[in-house]
């Protein structure tokens, strides 16, 4: 128990607060990922995990924006101000159990979103529904786009977005007028990508927005008790619960539902020698579970192509090769493994 406290309080030292952070922060549920800034997006990508992003929003500059993640799961709030006036307040989810993001915006006046689109393969499909859209794209990404360094799509992906009520987007800008509007983005294969969109539109906001806290319920129920374990004069005990917090829900948005958690932003593959680290915090949080899913992604790609590299693709087939391999790789496994047995 003192080596968990000691490794959480490191950690409090180097991760930012909540609140008011302008560090980059995750929203995901193993389906569809995304990355933002503040309520700046940076990447979005999915359904699966390897595959590129495909959809960015920049605000422009003279803004002020305060975020704050609600606690135990992956809801954020983002209030946007301007020389100190109110200009909007904006709620940010992915759905669970879909691949589909959710942007809820209430605008007190009106601005736009800088927006890029990852190709111009965009076709205007409103005539698809028969409630009235502000707008609705559907965007293609050719397999062989590559995801990471040279490492292809192995299908094409689809993106479908769309706006209701005071959002709509239009070339390169997301433009929001006074009042209240809704995006959503979804993603993965065909039909599932027009089969999310239609269930969607088909839910009211308030169920999926529920529907999604109870999942972050669900979750964060599971993890161990920290605040009975913890004493209540240990060193910055409220920043250590916090921080506890934030890395549960960050690993959580970054693994799969094929298992493995990707490293971050920059790599969208399952690292062995990450999820070695990831499978140890995981485990000394109690979700067991969750560890064992890494083990198992690992095992079906054993049985099917008889080895395991450096690196492999997530949903998407990929073998990242680096040095020692058979060695170092091997290690981490076995270790893994055996961090697993005596933890269960």
């Amino acid at each position: 128990m003192k080596q968990i406290i000691f490794t959480f309080i490191s950690l409090c030292l180097l991760t930012p607060a909540n609140a008011k952070s302008d560090a980059v922060h995750c929203l995901g549920n193993g389906q569809m990922l995304v990355y933002e800034r503040q309520s700046d997006i940076l990447q979005l990508i999915g359904n699966p995990y390897s595959t590129p992003s495909t959809f960015s929003l920049q605000l422009p500059g003279g803004y002020e924006v305060v975020s704050e993640r609600e606690k135990g799961g992956a809801i954020w709030t983002h209030r946007i101000s301007k020389d100190g006036v109110a200009v909007a307040e904006i709620t940010d989810f992915v759905v669970s159990g879909m691949p589909c993001f959710v942007r809820k915006i209430n605008a007190f006046q009106a601005f736009h979103y800088r927006s890029v689109l990852l190709t111009e393969d965009v076709t205007d499909i409103r005539a698809e529904y028969a409630i009235g859209l502000q707008s609705a794209l559907l965007m293609k990404t050719p397999r062989g786009t590559p995801f990471y360094n040279d490492y292809p799509l192995i299908n094409n992906l689809y993106n479908r977005f769309l706006t209701i009520g005071s959002l709509s987007l239009h070339g390169d800008k997301l433009l929001v007028e006074r009042g209240e509007g809704v995006l959503y983005v979804t993603g993965g294969l065909y039909p599932d990508c027009s089969e999310t969109a239609t269930a969607v539109l088909n839910a009211p906001y308030n169920d999926l927005l529920q529907q999604t806290r109870l999942y972050w319920a669900d979750f964060t129920a599971r993890r161990r008790d920290f605040g009975s374990l913890i004493p209540q004069n240990a060193p910055q005990r409220d920043k250590l619960l916090q921080t506890i917090d934030d890395v549960s829900v960050m690993l959580k948005c970054q693994q799969a539902n094929e298992g493995a958690v990707i490293a971050g932003y920059n790599y969208h593959l399952g690292y062995v020698r990450d999820q070695y680290g990831v499978s140890r915090g995981l485990l000394a949080l109690g979700y067991a579970d969750e560890a064992r899913q890494i083990l198992d992604f690992y095992y079906r790609i054993w049985c099917k192509e008889g080895k395991i590299q450096n690196a492999q693709g997530v949903g998407n087939f990929a073998f990242h090769v680096h040095e020692n391999d058979n060695v170092e790789i091997t290690g981490y496994l076995l270790v893994q493994a055996f961090d697993y047995l005596q933890s269960t």
